[in-house]
């Protein structure tokens, strides 16, 4: 059974002949941490990547029918998050240089439709080598090892007999820029072409699904443009950089277990990089920005700096309407022991998918907490989180 209390916080009471009497609460917030910890704290490479994500144009500022985020956006910091994004990458010696980056992925699946089927998909990727000579040099067999691991996973799984072809990328794109591409397989139609370029000491992806070949050309080319584009101010994004807003990441709970990384789980980023996890990239990132937000740490909760403590509670108001307006099976439930400020609701998606959530505002934090387990599991993580912000934040 959870711990029934896990601290309590002294909040102002009345005042009385000039003398402020402090009257404890009980804040229930079961087994999660309420001390400052760097536990959970990204790898400085990780973080490098989710700072470079600012850099990085969605893609459906390309495409505006990309309404969905795909779980493949987020930072890489390893030659098996590289492996992820681009497959059989991990196996090139000359990957070995890689050191950060970020990919984006959207499609065009209705994001409020359970089950609603995408036919379209389009993913960016930026990763950052040790120099430029070791960027060009990973290019043709990373493309290489890519399309030997399409043809094997074809193969393995007898999907229908597609050629994959490897090729320059042609005018119109750097040189040394590579091709891997084939015809979609199964009932989908059209192109899945990836092209691959180098830039500087980056290697920029573009990966198209499910266009025609023309319309695939246009995107690609479109796309590098884009990112060639918004890179510009992206050569000092380090290591070192990234680690400048560490300790915002303690301001959150700590993670409870060692479970696989989403999105931004253990970093401090800036709007501009946090705004790829929502689906409506423009709506979310028009809150962001009207909050004057600067920064935003993700563990167990996320925790967002706003300009002052009445914009804290705009962006609450506004991110609890936009839910409202999408989600027609949210619905309000109850606050957490002894915290009448947080606000939680139940998401109902069918009979046995249920999700949680709770909000809460101190100063100028607005921070959120959800669960998959239960009501109470999201109540004790906002609990803790109120703890942590007020006595540090």
């Amino acid at each position: 059974m959870l711990a029934a209390l896990a601290g309590t916080v002294a909040l102002a009471g009345c005042e009385v002949s000039g003398t402020a009497h402090r009257v404890p609460v009980d804040v229930d917030a079961g087994q999660y941490k309420t001390v400052k910890t760097d536990a959970g704290v990204s790898s400085p490479r990780w973080m490098a990547g989710a700072e470079l994500a600012a850099y990085v144009p969605f893609p459906s500022e390309i495409d505006d029918t990309m309404i969905r985020t795909t779980n493949g956006t987020a930072p890489a910091a390893t030659l098996k998050n590289l492996g992820a994004h681009i497959d059989g990458a991990e196996k090139v010696p000359e990957n070995a240089e890689f050191q950060f980056g970020f990919a984006a992925g959207g499609n065009n699946s209705d994001p409020t439709v359970e089950g609603s089927p995408n036919t379209r998909s389009l993913g960016f990727g930026v990763f950052r080598y040790t120099d430029a000579g070791a960027a060009r040099a990973a290019v043709r067999p990373t493309a290489e090892a890519n399309r030997a691991e399409l043809i094997a996973t074809r193969d393995r799984f007898d999907l229908e007999k597609v050629d994959v072809l490897v090729d320059d990328a042609g005018v119109g794109f750097p040189a040394g820029s590579m091709t891997v591409s084939s015809e979609a397989s199964g009932r989908d139609t059209g192109m899945s072409t990836r092209v691959l370029v180098p830039h500087g000491r980056d290697v920029l992806m573009v990966h198209s699904y499910g266009r025609s070949a023309a319309d695939t050309a246009s995107t690609l080319k479109r796309s590098v443009d884009l990112m060639i584009e918004r890179l510009a101010g992206s050569a000092d994004v380090s290591e070192k950089s990234a680690m400048r807003n560490a300790s915002f990441v303690t301001l959150t709970v700590p993670f409870l277990g060692d479970g696989d990384r989403m999105f931004f789980d253990g970093t401090a980023v800036g709007p501009a990089s946090y705004a790829h996890i929502y689906h409506d990239k423009k709506r979310g990132s028009r809150l962001l920005s009207q909050a004057g937000v600067d920064l935003i740490g993700q563990r167990e909760t996320v925790v967002f700096r706003a300009s002052s403590p009445a914009k804290a509670s705009e962006l609450r108001t506004g991110f609890e309407t936009w839910r409202r307006e999408v989600d027609a099976g949210s619905r309000k439930a109850a606050s957490p022991r002894d915290l009448p400020t947080a606000t939680c609701v139940e998401d109902v998606d069918s009979a046995t998918d249920k999700s949680y959530g709770c909000t809460v505002v101190v100063g100028r934090y607005y921070a959120t907490a959800s669960s998959r387990k239960s009501l109470l599991d999201a109540q004790q993580k906002i609990s803790a989180q109120y703890l942590i912000l007020k006595e540090r934040g």
